[in-house]
């Protein structure tokens, strides 16, 4: 049977993707996905007003047969994220979980392709995160390099866009003939 929420956004499959290529650790594959969404970079890798339907196994709430041993695993592993990795949410960006998981090549790649190393997720920065050596030394280094090298974070790209479309000239609006 189908879920009852209705098909994945591309958006979803594009920011699972990237979590994946981030926990793995594999900068080129990121490049990729980014090239093609770049809000992917900042946006949570689940929203936190998704409901529970919304995570693997579960195909809706009318559905008579479910993926019990599918389900299972996955609240089995869920458990045992959390008791792993104190702090541990669904819904951190790609930064987070690559702080998280101690993954010093994908905190590179994500903060010199524009993540803001100063976002909030569940109200800590990455920094808050980082849980080993590694992850703290490749995040200040990454953040000095993008400094250094001038990286704009998405944010900050998207208000300059925005400010250079409001300074543009825009077209005068010609009144219709019936109206004058």
């Amino acid at each position: 049977m189908a879920s009852s929420d209705g098909p994945v956004s591309h958006k979803g499959k594009f920011r699972r993707k990237l979590v994946g290529h981030v926990l793995a650790d594999e900068p080129e594959p990121i490049a990729d996905l980014i090239k093609w969404d770049k809000p992917a970079l900042t946006a949570p890798f689940i929203s936190p007003r998704y409901g529970f339907t919304s995570f693997p196994g579960w195909r809706g709430r009318h559905a008579r047969f479910e993926d019990d041993k599918r389900l299972d695993r996955w609240r089995q592993g869920e458990r045992e994220r959390r008791r792993r990795f104190e702090g541990f949410k669904w819904f951190l960006a790609p930064l987070h979980f690559a702080c998280m998981f101690d993954r010093p090549a994908a905190i590179r790649y994500l903060i010199m392709s524009g993540a803001d190393p100063n976002q909030l997720c569940v109200g800590l920065k990455p920094r808050d995160y980082a849980r080993g050596e590694e992850a703290r030394i490749a995040l200040e280094e990454a953040i000095v390099e993008a400094k250094r090298a001038r990286v704009k974070t998405v944010r900050v790209r998207d208000k300059l866009q925005q400010e250079e479309e409001d300074m543009r000239p825009k077209r005068f609006y010609r009144r219709p003939k019936s109206a004058r």
